[in-house]
């Protein structure tokens, strides 16, 4: 079946075939008519115009249909467009609101990420990279817990010392109010049984203290409508808490995701608890096995009793004051102490001879650094500090032994040892010599310096002997 939309067409062009052929045929009666001056009816004279007429017509009729078909087109693409627009911008709409949700989840995410950064952050400095006294470790959770929980007014850190609550760092309070209240250690484990967000309003404090003491409570706390609670414990030890707390004003709440970060922070305190216990032990531990190690090389050689504690003393001095960790600085004294534990390999004879050696002893002697760092390798806690045994006899020039090492291809704290080694050597007898003097030991010092030594630690040392001297208090030997 032909659709109405066909049937239309062929109608219109059939109209334009009729219309192409009236105008074409009356033009050319009009043609003839002046031509020969009168009317020409005859069809034979028409029938060319009534058909080219009527082709024209029908070919300009078909390019009008061509066009209003274009043009229909056109308008029902430009509909469907201007559909699909507003579907577009309502789709862009909730895309711009999505892209917003989304900015404001990612700005959450990334402070909650710096937030666990710092936290993780702080792992290593706590108990592991260097040793805080319990008081320096709460200040700096203190401080760490304000980095990262930033929505607070007042807060305090503190211990239970004898029953009472003893601040560490406070912020709001009132310090020397709080340490002459002398707030009982029960009482706020009753107010405060848990890590929670208490509000003060449903505080029951006002039931447990009387109201003489209360009157001076409050004078000495700030006026808060909420506080974020974390108890510090180890091993289900209560040993104090830390307060954050919202003052009355502040529009702002705490909520669970920060106590889950005061939560998490508790974990780092125990850590920190019991890496002091474990490392107490170890400590101990370590003591034994270098004062064993230390007294077994005093029984091999009589000479170097009393030089490995001058060794580690001038040492540890020195990293002092070059403000080397207090890690580092124990390391440099327990290397003084057992930097020529390899003499033990060398027999007794040849260790106390007061006789030149030969070439051949010499060489065995030269065997000391690097024996003594093998046996240092096979003990874990000790392992550390065997380079510097092994290369305390390198020469900033290069040519010590055993390795030629040069320069800084010597480590600071072997640099050290080197120093301490040598001028602790010349200022005590040796079987094959007697001491020189302080005078004459530091001249030697000088006039290798660059040769043997670091320029750096010669200038350290010198500036240092200059100032504090040497005092040796358990040989009682200035040196």
């Amino acid at each position: 079946m032909i659709s109405n939309s066909n049937k239309n067409d062929v109608i219109e062009l059939i109209k334009g075939f009729l219309i192409g052929a009236i105008i074409l045929s009356v033009f050319s009666a009009t043609q003839k008519f002046f031509t020969y001056n009168k009317i020409v009816i005859e069809l034979k004279f028409y029938i060319v115009p009534i058909l080219f007429g009527g082709i024209t017509g029908t070919i300009i009729k078909k390019l009008f249909i061509k066009r209003k078909n274009l043009i229909d087109e056109i308008k029902k693409d430009y509909e469907e467009m201007t559909e699909q627009k507003d579907e577009i911008e309502a789709l862009y709409s909730q895309l711009e609101a999505y892209s917003q949700n989304i900015d404001a989840l990612n700005n959450e995410l990334n402070f909650n990420i710096k937030k666990y950064e710092l936290i993780i952050g702080s792992i290593s400095d706590f108990s592991i990279t260097k040793k805080y006294s319990e008081k320096e470790f709460l200040s700096e959770i203190y401080n760490l817990i304000k980095d990262i929980i930033y929505k607070f007014d007042s807060g305090m850190i503190f211990i239970f010392e004898n029953g009472f609550v003893k601040p560490i760092e406070v912020d709001g309070y009132d310090y020397k109010g709080l340490i002459d209240f002398k707030l009982e250690e029960s009482i706020v484990n009753k107010i405060y049984p848990e890590n929670n967000i208490y509000k003060i309003e449903n505080s029951s404090i006002k039931l447990i203290i009387d109201q003489n003491r209360m009157d001076q409570f409050v004078k000495i706390v700030p006026n808060s409508k909420e506080i974020l609670y974390l108890r510090l414990e180890f091993k289900n030890k209560l040993i104090g808490g830390l307060f954050l707390e919202l003052d009355i004003k502040n529009n702002e709440s705490y909520n669970e995701n920060d106590l889950k970060v005061m939560e998490a922070i508790s974990s780092i305190i125990e850590s920190y608890y019991e890496a002091n216990v474990y490392q107490e032990f170890e400590e101990n531990k370590l003591i034994e096995i270098v004062e064993a190690m230390t007294n077994m090389l005093e029984f091999h050689d009589k000479y170097t009793k009393g030089h490995s504690l001058g060794v580690a003393d001038i040492a540890s001095r020195i990293g002092k004051y070059l403000k080397m960790s207090s890690r580092e600085v124990n390391d440099l004294y327990l290397t003084g102490l057992l930097h020529d534990i390899g003499k033990t390999f060398i027999p007794y004879e040849l260790l106390n001879k007061t006789d030149k050696l030969t070439d051949e002893e010499y060489e065995i002697v030269k065997e000391h650094p690097s024996n003594g760092a093998k046996v240092l390798q096979s003990i874990n806690s000790l392992a550390k500090i065997r380079i510097s045994v092994k290369h305390h006899h390198e020469r900033w020039d290069g040519k010590g032994y055993p390795s030629g090492l040069k320069g800084d291809e010597i480590s600071l704290e072997t640099q050290i040892i080197s120093v301490a080694d040598a001028y602790d050597a010349m200022t005590t007898d040796r079987p094959y010599r007697k001491s020189l003097s302080k005078e004459n030991a530091i001249q030697e010092i000088k006039n290798n310096c660059g040769k043997q030594f670091s320029p750096k630690i010669c200038e350290v040392f010198l500036k240092l002997l200059d100032e504090e001297g040497f005092v040796n208090k358990e040989l009682n030997r200035t040196f």
